[in-house]
């Protein structure tokens, strides 16, 4: 069964065939991802190409690391971690460019960082957050042969591309008061502008959470699980990260009405938006949005594959081929089946999914194990309690 779980009789299941995969070795994750790594640090310095295969090892390191040892459990059920989890640090070290890593401690704050990205964000507690802070110390130490606190100067280790539009790549933000007033300057910016603004008051916390969702929003196919009670200013810290990064912001209005019917004509809009205008969007969708678990499985659809099954009639797809044709003619698509691939293509490009979550009760829980794209192709972010300097 697909995303929705839903029953499948034993008539129907016998056509089908059970495929397992065995979990790759050690030493083919090492060749894939250090080919990779090896590649795109060799237009680096010296200093920084030599440490590819020494990144490679220590991502690995914490891979297996905290798959055997941070386990799912009913409290913790989005504790699963999987290779796209790796291949997202990666990924994170490759929006660098050669000025973001003038030396081999910058490469290695930068790993540290994608690490604590990918990794630390989903963890629920102190506890958890204790024993991650420790083993990537222990890791730097064996695999770099560097203490922590010998290159890691400044925490918490926050990267972006947007607080000196002089210097507009990916960096590491030295100055966190600098980071503030460009975020506030943000803020100022979009209550100008916006039919309802926003009255934030942008603590450090407030900000590393606004970094990340950019950073998530900026990566290719990036998507967000934006996990907190209500009332902890996700959907609002969100909106301003999407301001940020100067992509349009999807939302969908709920209403008594609101139907099945409704919610597909909003995913039509908004993937014309994206795959036929080639708009940069990001759709929040919150948990008091979702009144029926069928949203929730087209989510998922969006998530894995970039489409809705059976959404668009024949009257859309006419209009799909007129707005795509000449593009994709461009890229060297041609046929209709290329031109809806190459449609289909651009939705999972230009659309990033930010899923606002509530932890509290069994919902949560139940929605990871039935749609398991939202933990897979989501970057998590656990929503903490807030501390007392921001109170």
């Amino acid at each position: 069964p697909g995303a929705g779980r839903p029953h499948v009789t034993n008539r129907y299941q016998r056509h089908f065939n059970y495929v397992f995969v065995l979990p790759f070795e050690t030493d083919s994750m090492l060749r894939i991802f250090s080919s990779v790594m090896q590649w795109f640090l060799s237009k680096f310095p010296g200093q920084v190409s030599g440490l590819g295969l020494n990144v490679v090892k220590a991502t690995v390191d914490v891979y297996e690391s905290i798959s055997a040892e941070m386990l799912p459990t009913p409290a913790k059920s989005h504790y699963t971690f999987n290779l796209r989890d790796l291949s997202k640090v990666q990924q994170g070290i490759c929006l660098c460019q050669k000025s973001s890593l003038p030396t081999a401690d910058d490469l290695m704050k930068c790993w540290a960082h994608e690490c604590q990205r990918v990794f630390q964000d989903r963890l629920i507690n102190n506890e958890d957050n204790e024993w991650f802070a420790a083993k990537m110390k222990t890791i730097m130490e064996a695999q770099f042969k560097k203490q922590w606190k010998q290159v890691v100067k400044l925490e918490p280790l926050i990267f972006g591309d947007f607080v000196d539009q002089k210097h507009a790549y990916y960096q590491e933000v030295v100055d966190h008061q600098q980071l503030s007033d460009v975020l506030q300057n943000y803020l100022m910016d979009y209550n100008q502008f916006a039919k309802r603004g926003m009255e934030l008051v942008l603590f450090l916390s407030a900000v590393q959470h606004i970094c990340r969702c950019i950073r998530v929003l900026k990566t290719p196919l990036g998507n967000a699980l934006l996990v907190g009670v209500g009332g902890s200013g996700r959907r609002s810290l969100a909106t301003l990260a999407t301001f940020v990064a100067e992509y349009e912001l999807f939302q969908i209005e709920i209403s008594k009405n609101y139907s099945t019917t409704e919610w597909r004509d909003d995913i039509k809009r908004l993937l014309m938006r994206v795959g036929g205008n080639a708009k940069e969007v990001a759709f929040l969708l919150a948990d008091t949005q979702i009144p029926k678990e069928s949203f929730l499985e087209d989510a998922s659809s969006l998530l894995n594959n970039g489409e809705v099954p059976n959404l668009f009639n024949a009257e859309d797809k006419t209009q799909i081929l007129e707005v795509c044709t000449a593009p994709a003619a461009q890229a060297g698509r041609v046929g209709q089946p290329e031109v809806f691939a190459f449609f289909t293509e651009q939705c999972r490009k230009n659309l990033h999914l930010v899923l606002a979550l509530s932890p509290i009760g069994e919902a949560f829980r139940r929605r990871v194990r039935m749609f398991p794209a939202i933990v897979n192709c989501c970057t998590t972010d656990w929503f903490m309690e807030w501390p007392d300097a921001a109170l």
